[in-house]
């Protein structure tokens, strides 16, 4: 009997070492705007989301604790109606550790101003492989999907196709009488900004040798530094030669731009003690790509 329960004991914590994919910390904060729903609707909502979020199976692969995805949400809630639809903006960001490092790298860091729900309070959100639940559902699931294409991607090359598909997914499940402002964020014609365009540059071939970039910027260039400086920060490099590609295939491309707003900052630490070579070619690349912040980029014009 000892030997038995301590066998079920055994099972137990094993199960309980397996987690779920994301680690997600949500914020929702509502503006001086908002006057007609109870403030405690909102903690509600947080608390929703972020269950959502981090309970939800998302994929088929086993995780543990320390293995998740990091990800941080901020909702801010900046209209209302009745008291229960409401508009805002929503700030994604997720990241993933470098290896041999106590350093974490940013995967994404994006403002989605386009986010517009029906929320009742105490209402359950639901996942739903095969349908469209509702706006708020489909707008974390949309996210939880591209966060870990991006993860899959840093660390094999076109490794998150799966997931990235099923971003598409999401968004293809979406009604077409869907109105209003709820049907901001998800179609074609309504922006060139918005969660269309940005599966659409993912997984388009013209934009898809930037999934090279990323895979090669971390796997091959920030995993390398710590054995390797020289090594990962050319490779680091050479990355600016994909984004150069891809502007040119898709001028101005919304994920390009999710690129530079997410890595720019990065890059310039990394190559503004390479050689003159590379930073010459970064800065040139960099201020063009991102010409209304050229000024920041002078650090790789120095001598």
């Amino acid at each position: 009997m000892k030997n038995i329960i301590l066998l079920f004991t055994i099972l137990c914590c094993n199960l309980g070492a397996a987690a779920q994919e994301i680690e997600a910390t949500v914020t929702v904060t509502p503006t001086r705007a908002i006057q007609i729903a109870d403030p405690k609707i909102f903690e509600t909502m947080k608390s929703q989301i972020q269950d959502f979020m981090n309970n939800q199976k998302w994929t088929d692969e086993v995780y543990e604790n320390d293995e998740r995805i990091k990800v941080t949400v901020q909702l801010t809630i900046d209209n209302e109606s009745n008291g229960n639809t409401f508009g805002g903006k929503l700030t994604i960001q997720a990241t993933r550790p470098v290896f041999n490092s106590n350093y974490e790298t940013q995967l994404i860091n994006y403002i989605d101003n386009d986010v517009s729900f029906f929320y009742e309070q105490f209402q359950p959100i639901q996942f739903s492989k095969n349908a469209f639940v509702d706006n708020l559902s489909s707008i974390f699931s949309f996210y939880s999907f591209i966060i870990l294409g991006m993860d899959y991607d840093s660390y094999a090359l076109n490794g998150g196709e799966q997931y990235y598909l099923s971003a598409q997914e999401v968004l293809n499940q979406v009604p077409q009488a869907l109105g209003g402002d709820q049907a901001n964020g998800w179609k074609q014609g309504k922006s060139n900004r918005n969660r269309f365009w940005m599966i659409e540059n993912i997984l388009n071939p013209r934009t898809k040798m930037l999934r090279q970039a990323s895979y090669e910027y971390h796997r091959l260039g920030l995993d390398l530094m710590v054995d390797d400086v020289e090594k990962g920060k050319k490779n680091v490099a050479n990355c600016v030669d994909y984004m150069q590609q891809v502007a040119s295939n898709v001028p101005n491309s919304m994920i390009m731009q999710m690129f530079i707003y997410t890595k720019s900052d990065e890059i310039i630490e990394i190559l503004k003690e390479a050689d003159k070579v590379q930073k010459a070619k970064a800065f040139d690349v960099l201020t063009r790509l991102d010409a209304s912040h050229a000024n920041k980029y002078n650090v790789l014009n120095l001598n």
